[in-house]
C-alpha cells in the first residue's frame, strides 16, 4: 500500500486520487510509470485504473505496445 503524508497507509480513495493527480500532470502516462512512482504492485494499480475508467474519470488509449491514460472532463470530489 502507498504511504501518505503522516505515515498512514493510503485508503483506496487516496490511492485513486494520487493516480488521478499523476495522470492529470502527465497525460499519456503508462501503468509502469505509475507503479514505479507510487511503489505499489502492478495488479493493485491496474485495479485502480480500471475503477477510474469504469467511473469515467480517465480514458485508456493504446500507444504501440503500451496502454496510456488521460483524464476525462469528469471532476473528482474528495470524500472527507
Amino acid at each position: 500500500s502507498t504511504k501518505v503524508p503522516g505515515g498512514h497507509k493510503a485508503t483506496p480513495d487516496e490511492t485513486r486520487e494520487q493516480i488521478l493527480e499523476m495522470i492529470t500532470a502527465n497525460p499519456g502516462i503508462n501503468q509502469k510509470s505509475i507503479v514505479d512512482e507510487l511503489g505499489i504492485g502492478r495488479t493493485l494499480v491496474g485495479y485502480h485504473l480500471k475503477t477510474l475508467i469504469d467511473e469515467g474519470y480517465i480514458e485508456a488509449h493504446k500507444q504501440g505496445r503500451f496502454t496510456v491514460y488521460s483524464r476525462t472532463r469528469k471532476r473528482w470530489f474528495r470524500l472527507n
